[in-house]
């Protein structure tokens, strides 16, 4: 899968924010580290893409370790629900409906942020469950 996306004419973007659903290619994460890749390679008009944000699925510690070697700017995480019943209502099958892999991603995320904490900045939107 070929990443696309191009900016306007005359308008000189720096930061990028990615953004992917729950189920990715077969090729998983490596289909948004080559994403990652590709738009930094990439220039056009007046400038790069200096920093990419992920608002991604939660990864395993081994996939953060991957994400931060890529060169992140900031992780994000869409947490609809942190009530664990309204989890289970909504979220009929898959790695969604386990609201303990979930509600634990940003521990996993921390433990390869660096020095610089604008590496992988834990966030998450918070709605009423």
């Amino acid at each position: 899968m070929k990443p696309k996306y191009s900016l306007s004419r005359g308008i000189s973007a720096h930061c990028l924010l990615l953004v992917a659903g729950e189920a990715y290619p077969k090729e998983g994460l490596s289909c948004i580290l080559k994403a990652i890749d590709t738009v930094y390679k990439t220039v056009s008009g007046p400038g790069e893409i200096r920093r990419i944000n992920v608002n991604i699925a939660p990864l395993t510690l081994e996939e953060f370790k991957q994400l931060k070697s890529a060169n992140i700017g900031t992780y994000r995480l869409l947490q609809e629900t942190y009530h664990r019943e309204t989890c289970q209502k909504v979220h009929l099958g898959g790695r969604k409906k386990d609201h303990g892999w979930r509600v634990t991603a940003m521990d996993r995320a921390t433990k390869f942020s660096s020095p610089n904490p604008a590496r992988i900045i834990p966030s998450a939107k918070i709605s009423a469950g």
